[in-house]
């Protein structure tokens, strides 16, 4: 291949994943549709550091009816999509990113750029009912999927493993 076909074929990959990192970050933001946004209170139900907690009802209540499913940092895969689970697909209905750093979610597995958000380290959300909307406008409430863990507080390349 000559250099000149080289440095072009180069420039178009260059430029797409520049696109999809602008679009991913566009949608992350755009993502709760004017829903409060928080900071995780002190103490949360059973979320330790450096994890992601999910709660089947609003409130981070787990209680006799309800599920926490907690997706720890040396447990979990990092910038690669990955699977909720068949039991937590489309059950969350409060979310505490007990983590330093974002952590994506998506309304599918494998991910679109109309379905995914991102939530700051220390973000909350006590009732995804309540305004909480994807960039497509429909409900984020027992919808999400797809779980990717950031490394640092910026968007970032993620990868489609584990879907």
């Amino acid at each position: 291949m000559n250099p000149s076909a080289h440095r072009n074929r180069w420039l178009t990959a260059l430029i797409a994943a520049a696109a999809l990192i602008l679009t991913i970050s566009e949608a992350a933001q755009a993502g709760t549709n004017g829903a409060h946004r928080a900071f995780a209170p002190a103490n949360t139900p059973n979320c330790g550091s450096a994890t992601f907690c999910a709660y089947q009802d609003r409130d981070f209540n787990h209680g006799t009816n309800g599920t926490q499913w907690n997706y720890t940092y040396d447990r979990s895969p990092h910038l690669l999509w990955f699977f909720v689970g068949p039991n937590a697909q489309d059950q969350f209905s409060s979310l505490n990113n007990s983590r330093a750093w974002i952590t994506y979610l998506s309304k599918n597995c494998p991910p679109d750029t109309h379905t995914v958000t991102a939530f700051s380290g220390g973000e909350v959300a006590t009732d995804l009912s309540q305004g909480w909307q994807w960039p497509d406008g429909s409900g984020m409430n027992d919808s999400i999927s797809g779980l990717a863990f950031g490394t640092s507080t910026t968007t970032q390349m993620l990868g489609r493993a584990n879907c």
